[in-house]
């Protein structure tokens, strides 16, 4: 392994490839001409680099990482399991057909009728062009833009681990070290590691989760990969700490060398950021900064739902303080409405929200079956569940994705949920919490409950006896 600075890592022929020194299908913009050679990159990227990737993939998604090359959102698959329908989820709330869906079709005298719903124009054309060249006749007869509803949560499926993947971490850590430290990633003790990052090496537990907070310094992003590298002075020891977006906690062990003094690099990198130089964080200091813990746990797996938690509140945080700028000045410039139109124009202004009120719905529905089966048992809990399951309904052979029943009812909400907005709205503005509160917490959910209680007492004689 040579010393230069500028020869290949790996091989030792000339560096000069623009290598992202943290992969851009992880949302990394940085690039080096100074760590591989082409084929040494080409190689990576063909292989580990993908494992990885496709395993940060769906998290990615619901974060709303863009890939650093293209700058595309990345895109995760997702299945509406009440309704079997799959969807491409990007920027963490766009969910869309991967292509064109028929959800119904009839025959009458000898004429087949399709009806297919898309999530672009491109998309009908396609299915319609698709059609044509299939030889069949295609008559156009209509088209219409409804809202896909949801009236249960898509599910994604999440993997994360194996050799591979765990090949492209410490590949990643020795990419940092080659950044910042050129002649030190050319040195021969890191060989073993480069063994085990080119072919697998052997079963030496070069990555090992980690567990607990072991970084003492705070996150510099709220959505972030960090790694920090440390240099053990006492024990000849380099290491390394990875945390991908404070969900998949890691440790590296990079090898044995003499150090002359112990010292820690925390490289943080936001993964929203749009261009450098603020997608980057960079420190270093004298010292240690990872408390060291003991053997990897069997199942370390059991942290990683919590801090997904976590990661899921502080997104769906950003995705409010993204929409709600536009949405209370649309709501608190009703105030200026005439009287006579105000609710109009608040009903209007909420005309983007229905899936927010129908996800309320659909928790009020849930909860309620839930609380009766515990009070009055499992047949009075699940009639009383299934009347007001019908107010939050899937439905795939439908083309809003939900039972008309519910789809009458989620454009109600609207206007259940403009009734109480223009009480405020009359004395006062509404704050941004406040709305929140509403359209996805617990004061929205006792105002829509009220109405879903009201709908079933009218119209299901099963609540009659249970008052």
């Amino acid at each position: 392994m040579s010393a230069t600075p500028n020869e290949c890592i790996y091989c030792g022929f000339p560096a000069g490839s623009a290598e992202h020194t943290i992969l851009a299908a992880l949302g990394g913009l940085r690039t080096d001409r100074g760590i591989l050679c082409g084929p040494c990159n080409n190689g990576f990227g063909e292989t580990i680099d993908r494992a990885l990737a496709d395993d940060m993939k769906p998290i990615n998604a619901i974060v709303g990482v863009m890939n650093g090359r293209t700058r595309e959102p990345i895109a995760a698959t997702v299945e509406d399991a009440a309704t079997g329908r799959t969807f491409v989820l990007t920027s963490g709330r766009r969910l869309a057909h991967p292509d064109a869906v028929v959800v119904s079709e009839s025959t009458q005298a000898g004429v087949r009728s399709l009806y297919a719903v898309a999530s672009t124009q491109k998309q009908a054309d396609d299915f319609v062009h698709r059609l044509r060249q299939e030889g069949k006749p295609v008559t156009v007869s209509g088209r219409e833009v409804v809202p896909h509803l949801f009236a249960s949560t898509p599910t994604v499926l999440w993997n994360f681990g194996g050799t591979d993947t765990f090949r492209c971490i410490a590949r990643l850590v020795v990419n940092l070290l080659a950044s910042y430290r050129p002649a030190l990633a050319r040195e021969p003790w890191l060989a073993p590691l480069k063994k085990f990052i080119v072919d697998g090496g052997d079963s030496d537990p070069w990555v090992a989760y980690s567990y607990g907070d072991p970084i003492e310094l705070p996150a510099r992003f709220d959505f972030g990969h960090r790694f920090a590298l440390m240099f053990d002075a006492e024990a000849g020891e380099v290491y390394a700490h990875v945390s991908l977006l404070g969900i998949i906690e890691l440790s590296v062990r990079l090898g044995n060398t003499i150090i002359p003094r112990s010292e820690t690099w925390v490289y943080e990198l936001d993964v929203l950021a749009q261009s450098p130089p603020s997608d980057v964080a960079v420190s270093s200091s004298d010292g240690l900064l990872v408390v060291r813990g003991a053997a990897p746990m069997s199942d370390p797996s059991v942290f990683v739902p919590e801090r997904l938690a976590q990661v899921l509140v502080r997104r769906n945080k950003r995705i409010w303080d993204d929409d709600a700028p536009k949405l209370l000045a649309s709501l608190n410039a009703a105030r200026a409405v005439e009287p006579f139109d105000r609710h109009e124009a608040i009903v209007e202004a909420l005309a983007e929200q229905q899936q927010r009120l129908l996800n309320i719905a659909t928790f009020v529905a849930t909860d309620i079956r839930r609380h009766m089966t515990d009070l009055f048992g499992a047949e009075v809990g699940s009639a009383i569940g299934d009347a007001f399951g019908m107010l939050a309904k899937p439905d795939a052979t439908n083309r809003t994705g939900v039972s008309d029943l519910t789809h009458v009812h989620a454009e109600m909400l609207r206007y259940v949920m403009a009734d109480h907005l223009l009480e405020i709205l009359n004395e006062r503005e509404i704050r941004g919490e406040e709305l929140r509160l509403l359209l996805e917490g617990g004061p929205g959910a006792a105002i829509i409950g009220r109405y879903m209680m009201d709908q079933v007492l009218q119209g299901h004689p099963l609540m009659k006896g249970v008052r």
